[in-house]
């Protein structure tokens, strides 16, 4: 089987990751952390919170697109706000999202465009070359479906799956 791998972040990884664990043709999602360069290009250390919250999705680009793997993500989170939303609000809640080549940085770029149209304001969501991404703790790995009933599960999470469900109904596995 032929796999991609995309890495992308926007708001709490627990978020995303209980989202496209429902996606046709994703394989795996994983919960972690990527670095970003300081502004003087220097790598950061996650330690010191130079990082982004994402998830590394692997998929079969035979079953989904990058472009509808995007479609979902901006969908399901805003991406029109500089550092996070909400309960998620901070550098490491960003929307970003990490191509691996020239070929998926200009679907990204494609579809941010195709979709500029469906917000009121701006989408700001920063494409960045890929960047090391380290795993988070097995505590943070399928949150949502080790703790369906906490707070934060049913106030936020459930909230952002059926938002997703109902956008994306043709995705669901």
């Amino acid at each position: 089987m032929n796999t991609s791998e995309i890495i992308f972040g926007g708001g709490r990884f627990w978020c995303t990751q209980a989202i496209f664990r429902q996606v046709i043709g994703v394989n795996n999602v994983e919960s972690g952390y990527s670095h970003y360069a300081s502004e003087g290009g220097d790598d950061q250390d996650v330690s010191e919170h130079g990082y982004s919250e994402v998830v590394r999705i692997t998929y079969d680009p035979q079953q989904i697109t990058l472009a509808d793997i995007i479609r979902i993500h901006l969908r399901t989170h805003n991406p029109t706000t500089e550092l996070g939303v909400h309960d998620a609000a901070g550098q490491q809640f960003r929307s970003v999202i990490f191509f691996n080549n020239e070929e998926e940085r200009k679907i990204i770029v494609e579809i941010i465009a195709e979709m500029q149209s469906s917000y009121e304001h701006l989408i700001i969501t920063e494409i960045l070359p890929s960047h090391p991404f380290e795993i988070a703790s097995a505590d943070d790995q399928d949150y949502y479906k080790k703790n369906t009933d906490a707070p934060y599960c049913r106030a936020v999470i459930d909230f952002k799956l059926q938002k997703f469900k109902a956008h994306f109904a043709g995705y669901l596995k």
